[in-house]
């Protein structure tokens, strides 16, 4: 017999006390050169943006990629952590950044969508002090870079092409002028005691009728102790895992659970989910790691005669819903509160999927576990919208395939996942300008990305873009289509049927 399982990790989210300040483009190079500059500096929202803190009306344009932006913290690490490991996450920094703690560099980023982390404990003090700089884009964006093979009249600046960061604010017409600039993502102090559990892979599917869970970790020991036992929990039952020897130690298991229930859409039955926890024995003790809530399903594809069909566990499912976009422009992450208050009147409205396009941002994480509790479809599209991208830079699509593993590694434990997309009107864009068929697309779209679902979320199916199949990219007749016949032109419903829609 043994007790609980303690937890593997406790986290600290830094969210109060921060400040903000304004410099000009490369006014100061680090934290030290803060302090003989006279500076404004005002109380920040993080996570959140510059906008979020600062910015009121929608109406009046906010040029933040003008300047760089200080954003700085100063906070203390509880006398019991300080045996343990510890690890500095951040969420989301958009876009181009750089942090220091305590003075000494930590770590640097350029890409909004990709969350990073760095190793703190030798640099944590009982008191600390963490500074972020975000550095104009317009000044980077002055840097001479190849020309696109075609421009979008949609974005304001085709340069935008080679960074990773979001169009929100910088498509004129669509969205307010706003600038998106600050650590819109959740700074994070991570205690890590004994274990943990890196790259955990949990996959649910339905294989023969029967559910199975496929488990796959790497462990790394904070002290060296080897873990010498393994277990996973699916809903208060036990089941033992297989070590595999060696450094670091691997956990894999394929566990059928054949009374599991079954997750369906809301509208064709009930989305079950499963409690999923690992359990590693250390030196005797029992350590726990979260593993959250799996929901078992079987999803199919159905591409008869040029349609797209999703069947949930054999059954046909008809999809509806609309676009889902950030709840607050200006800080990119609303209160969980409010996300599950405005996905249950997307529910209550009868829609059973949302889609996620690529001119916004990826979702938190709160956004995808409502989404699996109230049965709601995801059609999740990679961050790209209507640019030819520098797919023949070979640091942009390292950087790309980065994001992306990032994405897949967390998304793929949810049930409400039903499609990966390469990004929004891409291939439409360069159709319209009359382009022949080769430039519509490359193999970022067709190739790299679809591999990478394969492998980190297989059974998902991916799109290079939508819209995406026929003749031209853009018919409504075959594949994926862009229909605004009945909500924007205002033609009457039987034009649906008249053009051929199928998804």
């Amino acid at each position: 017999m043994s007790g609980p399982a303690r937890d593997a990790s406790r986290i600290l989210r830094l969210r109060e006390g921060w400040q903000l300040a304004r410099t000009s483009p490369g006014a100061c190079a680090s934290p030290s050169e803060l302090a003989g500059s006279p500076l404004e500096w005002r109380p920040a929202c993080v996570p959140g943006t510059v906008a979020s803190s600062l910015h009121h009306d929608l109406d009046r344009a906010g040029p933040y990629d003008r300047d760089d932006w200080w954003y700085r913290v100063r906070f203390r690490m509880p006398p019991e952590a300080r045996a343990a490991r510890h690890r500095l996450r951040f969420e989301g920094l958009a876009t181009l950044a750089e942090v220091w703690l305590n003075g000494e560099p930590l770590l640097s980023s350029r890409n909004m969508f990709l969350p990073c982390e760095a190793e703190a404990g030798a640099l944590l003090r009982e008191e600390n002090e963490l500074a972020i700089r975000f550095a104009s884009l317009e000044a980077a964006l002055a840097a001479k870079r190849p020309r696109p093979r075609w421009k979008s009249a949609l974005v304001s600046r085709q340069d935008l092409r080679g960074l990773r960061t979001t169009l929100l604010g910088r498509m004129p017409g669509w969205t307010p002028a706003i600038d998106p600039v600050g650590p819109w993502g959740d700074v994070v102090l991570e205690r890590i005691e004994r274990v943990e559990a890196r790259s955990l892979r949990l996959l649910a599917d339905v294989v023969d009728n029967v559910p199975r869970l496929s488990l796959e970790a790497q462990l790394a020991s904070v002290d060296g102790a080897r873990v010498e036992e393994a277990r996973v929990w699916l809903d208060g039952r036990s089941y033992p895992l297989e070590l595999e020897e060696g450094t670091p130690q691997r956990v894999r298991a394929e566990i059928a659970v054949p009374d599991a229930p079954l997750w369906w859409p809301h509208t064709h039955g009930e989305p079950r989910l499963v409690s999923c926890r690992l359990e590693l024995r250390v030196a005797g003790e029992w350590i726990a790691i979260d593993g959250g809530r799996v929901g078992f399903r079987r999803l199919a594809l159905d591409e008869a005669d040029g349609r797209v069909r999703f069947v949930v566990n054999g059954v046909p499912v008809f999809c509806r819903g609309t676009c889902w976009t950030p709840l607050d422009i200006r800080a990119l992450r609303a209160d969980p509160a409010r996300v599950r208050e405005e996905l249950e009147r997307v529910r209550d409205a009868g829609a059973n999927m949302l889609r996620i396009a690529g001119n916004t941002v990826y979702e938190s994480d709160d956004f995808y576990r409502g989404c699996d509790e109230l049965g709601i479809l995801v059609w999740q599209d990679f961050m790209f919208a209507n640019l030819d991208y520098p797919v023949k830079d070979a640091q942009f699509v390292a950087d790309v395939e980065a994001e992306a593993r990032a994405l897949l590694a967390r998304l793929h434990r949810h049930p409400c996942i039903a499609a990966y997309c390469g990004g929004s009107e891409v291939a439409q864009q360069a159709a319209m300008l009359g382009l022949p068929a080769s430039l519509w697309s490359n193999e970022l779209f067709t190739q790299r990305l679809p591999a990478l679902c394969r492998e980190l979320h297989p059974g998902i199916p991916c799109f290079p873009s939508t819209p995406w199949g026929g003749a031209l990219p853009f018919h409504p007749s075959t594949g994926l289509a862009h229909y605004y016949g009945v909500g924007a032109y205002r033609r009457p419903l039987h034009d649906v049927r008249l053009s051929q829609v199928k998804f």
